[in-house]
């Protein structure tokens, strides 16, 4: 199983991603968002849900890394001898 991410572009797109969702083979991981879904399932399976909801776009889950903390540069210690 493969994780992806549906996005309905339209507020209330019909039908709703929630009933299409709701099927054997899918589980839903979040839903804090009314309009973007992180869900798991099989390949065979998603494509039937891109053909159910033609107005969302259904996406493998993309992980970034954090970026790198950025260290700050050390200030150049200069000497300066004085007579």
């Amino acid at each position: 199983m493969s994780r992806y991410v549906l996005f309905a572009a339209k507020r209330h797109p019909a039908p709703d991603p929630r009933e299409v969702l709701d099927r054997p083979g899918v589980q839903i991981l979040d839903e804090t968002s009314e309009r973007a879904f992180l869900f798991e399932a099989d390949d065979a399976v998603v494509v039937s849900i891109r053909a159910a909801l033609p107005d969302c776009t259904v996406s493998p889950e993309v992980a970034h890394p954090p970026p790198a903390p950025v260290r700050p540069s050390r200030p150049s210690v200069r000497t300066t001898d004085t007579l």
